[in-house]
């Protein structure tokens, strides 16, 4: 028998009808020439088959060649498609064809089918594609194998790791061979079309099953991404209820697309004119005033955070409100984070651990001496701009006695273009590596910075000529004696140096620091690794002006 591959879409539970999960426009097209309707009362428990047939048209490519030659001729396309949907263990299901699924409505149909479906059918020791997304870079990436690879073997170690489709070879005792999971669910194997009702069924099964908690691929409960656009609404308004009332589990954010170098941000909506060195939540509520009872979700859409940049010729970069809010929040048996416009479940474990870790490393100045603050600038129109991380690094470093690093690049030995700075300030009498960073308010930022921080301590610890170059920078800028220290200092294992950070921001409403949840988990990881390594590990947190 012929190999056959069919999608399938599963509609959410409460849905009677099959029109209901169609798409308003597809629904208007009902009783309209252009869409033809055929019942299936033997198909499954009951099914309809839509066929949406457009209007003829010549093509693009014809037209063009047209205008070119004499053609005596005249071709047309016309584009059909269809969804087949049926009903199966009280459950509606869709199977489209062509483009058919453009006319599935996302917000009746289960966001995760596919995807919940497939890791209880997959050999996880059997995989040959996963859609991938990094909280701590923020990047998306598709891995193709030619061949069948373990879960692991895609780098999906770390926690931040959200899969969004995954595809592979099924396990033996599944009807289909191979498997593509992601909303809907893509199966191919030696089955026909009279087979599909059974093929439905035996996919619900997968998608409520928990075998998956026995394999590699419990690991995607940790943190998953919300793509049930009903729900996304209902948190979107649960976070704008806390916000009303007062509670501090929500705060401002920068968006992953923004580079670090605005110097001014304000508001477009609420009727604030004036603009502010820092991003905060607190400054747009006061804008609001007393309409902040007359906010809803669309309107966090509607408002815009505008940043703006020192450069007179540099245009500014606007965004909505609501793609700027960080936070959490409980709903039903769940925790939920928001974080640069995306909803994410996270694992109760997960979060105490992620939280522990972070406030385990939080010190205050005890015994040490306190930087100054952030220093704030003000331009001629009267509006403030704080100085740069640079401009910090040099004073604090000359008022503290400390050596600066900052844009020093030292090379790995025999490995190309492997320069990296190994800290913005060292501290030679106490053995500390500090990294300084300016805002605390966007994830994805301060995931790098800690990343940058564990691979420059891992990179000290393993190539005795890191250590060699910093001493020969040592002594050509600062000392030979100070050189000769840090030689010294090096010599005894490095287990008493520690990685600090340092993060220059103001503290929430509530008066005490803190950082987006996403970036604690980021943290928790490097603070790990840099722990397997001796380095004892901390953040301190650095007042702005």
């Amino acid at each position: 028998m012929e190999k056959v591959t069919f999608t399938i879409y599963l509609a959410k539970e409460g849905q009677e009808h099959f029109e209901e999960i169609l798409t308003d426009s597809a629904r208007e097209k009902l009783g309209r020439r252009g869409l033809f309707v055929h019942n299936l009362p033997e198909f499954g428990d009951g099914g309809r088959l839509f066929v949406f047939s457009g209007d003829e048209q010549v093509p693009l490519w014809y037209r063009r060649l047209e205008r070119h030659f004499d053609l005596a001729f005249k071709v047309g396309t016309k584009s059909t498609s269809a969804i087949l949907m049926f009903r199966k263990e009280r459950r509606i299901f869709a199977c489209p064809f062509a483009f058919g699924w453009m006319y599935l409505n996302d917000r009746r149909l289960e966001a995760d089918f596919g995807l919940r479906a497939a890791i209880n059918a997959l050999d996880d020791k059997r995989l040959q594609q996963i859609e991938r997304a990094n909280l701590s870079d923020a990047i998306r990436g598709v891995e193709l194998s030619p061949f069948k690879r373990d879960l692991s073997s895609f780098g999906l170690e770390a926690a931040l790791n959200l899969v969004r489709r995954v595809g592979g070879d099924a396990q033996e005792d599944s009807t289909a061979e191979t498997m593509l999971g992601a909303q809907s669910l893509k199966i191919t194997g030696d089955f026909d079309l009279e087979n599909l009702p059974e093929l439905a069924s035996e996919a619900l099964g997968l998608f409520t099953s928990e075998f998956y908690k026995d394999t590699s691929f419990v690991a995607l409960d940790v943190i998953r991404p919300i793509r049930d656009r009903a729900l996304v609404d209902k948190l979107d308004l649960l976070a704008l209820e806390r916000i009303k009332e007062g509670h501090e589990d929500f705060e401002f954010g920068l968006p992953v697309a923004l580079a670090d170098e605005s110097v001014m941000y304000s508001f477009q909506g609420p009727g604030l004119r004036g603009g502010f060195p820092d991003l905060n939540l607190t400054d747009y509520l006061n804008a609001l005033g007393e309409k902040i009872e007359e906010i809803t979700p669309d309107t966090l859409k509607k408002h815009k955070v505008i940043a703006s940049f020192q450069e007179a010729d540099r245009p500014d970069r606007t965004w909505s409100a609501r793609q700027s809010l960080v936070g959490t929040l409980v709903h039903g048996d769940g925790l939920y984070a928001l974080n640069e416009g995306e909803w994410y479940r996270i694992d109760q474990a997960f979060r105490d651990t992620v939280i522990n870790s972070f406030e385990q490393s939080c010190a205050e100045w005890d015994g040490f001496p306190k930087p100054r603050p952030l220093a704030k600038q003000f331009q001629e129109n009267g509006d403030g701009v704080y100085e740069s991380e640079g401009q910090y690094n040099r004073s604090v470093g000359k008022a503290l006695g400390y050596l600066v690093f900052d844009t020093v690049m030292i090379k790995v030995p025999d490995v190309p273009n492997s320069g990296f700075e190994v800290c913005d300030l060292l501290d030679l009498q106490n053995k500390r590596l500090i990294h300084v960073k300016k805002n605390s308010r966007r994830s994805s930022v301060l995931s790098h910075f800690f990343k940058q921080g564990s691979n420059s301590a891992r990179n000290i610890k393993c190539y005795p000529l890191v250590r060699e170059k910093m001493a020969e920078y040592v002594g050509s800028q600062y000392s030979q004696e100070q050189a000769d220290e840090l030689r010294n200092s090096f010599d005894n294992n490095l287990n008493d140096w520690t990685v600090e950070y340092w993060i220059a921001d103001r503290p929430r409403a509530n008066g005490l620091f803190d950082i987006p949840f996403f970036s604690k988990a980021s943290f928790s990881e490097e603070r790990r690794s840099m722990q397997s390594m001796s380095y004892n590990v901390c953040i301190r947190f650095i007042p702005l002006h």
